[in-house]
């Protein structure tokens, strides 16, 4: 969205040198750091689902690039991609909720193995709204720079235009700090059904994040099998790639233990 992110010039990817992935990807970044004229020679960037890899960009040589992976509980991933604002937004075509909850299950996967190999900083964006001082003290000490006090400011924050930044929650608005009302926005936004059927799939790996279930496993299992979904609502390329919900396939999940450690 052009209000929140800055774009970039139109000869951005012009004269790129040839070389493999890693290369383009070194020469892109210090394209980033020019362009925003940045002297600290640090740039961050942000983007989702691509945990898988953080493990070869650690790899990347004449380049140190630390990650910062933020695990979000599933139930309320559901509701801000699945309601409101974002919804409206993507013509009400939802996300199936066998591929979020998946893809929460895989990023927490990721997240154990890559914090055991010391890899990356795994966040709870619960830590970071209730605790910010404390989870910002966190990342500036894994990356290595001081903690500056603009970063407990939202107020302060400018977007991609040097504009006010605005929140572009699903779930509340007109609350630019560190606004705790998303947390249970889900608790109204999903029916029973959603959550026990999102429970049902995630919920030993959800109390191993300390997330409290909302029901039991045996009202979880049978929520589960009233949950329906209707393809017409689906994305469409998510709805074709075997992702619609089937009553019959869930069992499969039943078996999903929390990580140790």
């Amino acid at each position: 969205h052009s209000e929140e992110k800055e774009q970039l010039p139109e000869d951005f990817f012009a004269a790129l040198q040839p070389g493999s992935a890693a290369e383009i990807f070194i020469q892109l970044l210090e394209r980033l750091r020019i362009h925003a004229s940045s002297t600290a020679g640090i740039v961050g960037i942000k983007e989702i689902w691509c945990e898988e890899f953080i493990a070869a960009l650690a790899l990347l040589p004449r380049i140190e690039i630390k990650s910062l992976l933020i695990i979000r509980d599933p139930r309320a991933v559901f509701a801000s991609r699945n309601t409101g604002r974002y919804l409206t937004s993507c013509e009400g075509k939802r996300y199936p909720l066998r591929f979020i909850s998946q893809t929460w299950l895989r990023s927490c996967c990721l997240a154990h193995h890559l914090s055991r190999e010391k890899k990356c900083l795994v966040l709870r964006y619960e830590d970071l709204v209730q605790e910010p001082g404390r989870t910002c003290d966190e990342i500036c000490a894994y990356l290595g720079i001081p903690m500056d006090s603009v970063m407990l400011a939202p107020e302060q924050w400018l977007d991609g235009n040097g504009k006010p930044w605005q929140p572009n929650t699903t779930g509340s608005t007109g609350n630019s700090g560190f606004n705790q009302k998303p947390l249970t926005y889900w608790q109204q936004a999903l029916t029973k059904a959603e959550i026990g059927a999102i429970e049902h799939l995630c919920g030993s790996e959800m109390e191993a994040q300390g997330y409290a279930r909302a029901t039991t496993i045996i009202e979880a299992e049978q929520l589960a099998g009233e949950y329906t979904e209707d393809p017409k609502q689906l994305q469409p390329w998510l709805a074709q790639q075997g992702y619609l919900w089937d009553s019959g396939q869930h069992v499969e999940f039943t078996q999903e233990k929390p990580h140790e450690g």
